[in-house]
């Protein structure tokens, strides 16, 4: 399996990137932006933006790392219903070039959609829906990252495999 650390930190910052970019933006936008812009990053840089674990939930792909993160909240955003409200703005030194990319993008290609519109978009995915074939009687099963990818060569699985888990993100 490829495995990739998941980095808190920079987390935050991306739940502050796009409340801020999106006025009354909600958890599920947030979490399908991630997605989209990690299909986008991990097929151009090889790598995910926060890393950590994604399953198959019933609404769609979800980093659990950053919906659990979303959940307990901090001291930089407030949960108001289900729209998040950002304290602060976000500190883009955490993020790559490529990364600001990847996010821009997703923001570009779908801020247009509501949180319902990018659910169902994310059900079209094969990363979803492989899992979910994989585990059908699962509420929540795992979705590998070899997944995401849409031309992954034996070369690259294996290198990722090896290696992904040593990725600084």
């Amino acid at each position: 399996m490829i495995i990739f650390n998941f980095n808190k930190d920079k987390a935050i910052e991306l739940i502050l990137y796009f409340a801020n970019k999106k006025c009354k933006i909600d958890k599920l936008t947030i979490l399908k932006f991630l997605f989209f812009a990690d299909i986008y990053h991990l097929n151009i840089y090889n790598r995910p933006i926060l890393g950590g674990k994604y399953v198959a939930m019933k609404l769609g792909p979800v980093s659990s790392q950053l919906r659990d993160l979303i959940e307990r909240g901090s001291s930089d955003f407030r949960i108001q219903g289900n729209t998040i409200i950002p304290s602060r703005s976000s500190d883009n030194d955490y993020f790559s070039k490529s990364d600001l990319e990847a996010l821009e993008y997703a923001f570009n290609q779908y801020s247009q959609f509501s949180s319902v519109e990018l659910s169902k978009i994310s059900h079209e995915h094969k990363a979803w829906i492989n899992a979910r074939k994989r585990e059908p009687h699962s509420n929540n099963p795992d979705i590998f990252y070899e997944d995401f990818f849409e031309n992954l060569t034996e070369d690259k699985i294996i290198f990722l495999k090896e290696n992904s888990h040593l990725m600084v993100i």
